[in-house]
């Protein structure tokens, strides 16, 4: 003897016929959440990615530290400083890389002034305040993008007016002629970072050979 039906129900629903086979809508499959560890190639690409982007500050913020132990003038220490790069960077670097290329002066040309005046600054100032007043590159290219696109993006307005107040700050601090010209060049290096990161965005080179 068969169950009763309840109301609304199909007879072929209660003799276990799956509903399209009685002419129904079809049953949509229930998303099965895929438990599986990533392929190792992937997670070790994750870990590399994870180290360097550790690295990459540590590295950063010791500039300071050679940069005053350096008895070399700016623009010499700045030179040695890139050949340095270039040969640590020379094995991944092929022949697709490369382009030669007049639009990219205006990228060459920012990168080696803001070079130049941060390792400048922080010989006349801190190197905290040279690395913070270098840092201030979104600022300016927050600056740049309003002015081209002649609108503002105001939900960013706000971490920008917090980069202007520590601006403010550093540049107020009492100093000596020096550290106010540090600070200065510090500042300058920061807008040279901006133009910088503003031309890579319009080129179209690997990352490789953007460095």
């Amino acid at each position: 003897m068969s169950a009763p039906r309840k109301p609304g129900e199909t007879p072929a629903a209660t003799a276990g016929v799956a509903p399209e086979a009685s002419g129904g809508a079809p049953a949509l499959p229930e998303p099965i959440a895929s438990t599986e560890p990533p392929p190792e190639g992937e997670a070790r690409s994750r870990r590399v990615g994870l180290a360097l982007a550790l690295l990459a500050p540590v590295l950063w913020s010791s500039n300071g530290m050679f940069i005053k132990i350096m008895l070399m003038a700016p623009l010499p220490l700045a030179g040695l400083r890139s050949l340095i790069a270039g040969a640590v960077l020379l094995p991944w670097v092929r022949r697709e890389h490369l382009c030669a290329d007049w639009r990219y002066a205006p990228l060459i040309g920012s990168a080696v002034i803001m070079h130049w005046l941060f390792i400048a600054a922080t010989r006349y100032t801190t190197a905290a305040n040279a690395i913070a007043l270098q840092s201030t590159s979104p600022a300016w290219v927050f600056l740049f993008l309003s002015i081209i696109a002649g609108r503002v993006a105001w939900r960013q307005v706000p971490p920008i007016g917090i980069i202007l107040c520590g601006i403010a700050v550093i540049l107020s601090e009492p100093s000596s002629d020096t550290a106010a010209l540090g600070n200065l060049l510090g500042l300058l290096s920061g807008v040279g970072f901006a133009v910088c990161s503003f031309l890579i965005g319009r080129m179209h080179l690997p990352a490789i050979g953007l460095v």
